[in-house]
């Protein structure tokens, strides 16, 4: 576990090299989620979430 993060670069670099969990004040997290590629994702996520509750 890894915490005292000061930006996103930091939490990035830390989860490429192997940590399993983090600590982040929100405004590193809601920086992270307004990532166009990130809200994509979750996009796509809540799509196929929906299509499984569907089965």
């Amino acid at each position: 576990m890894v915490a005292s993060f000061k930006n996103t670069k930091q939490v990035t670099k830390t989860l490429s090299a192997g940590a399993d969990t983090v600590t982040i004040p929100p405004e590193i997290m809601h920086s992270m989620l307004s990532n166009p590629l990130v809200e994509a994702a979750i996009d796509k996520f809540v799509v196929d979430s929906a299509k499984l509750k569907e089965l």
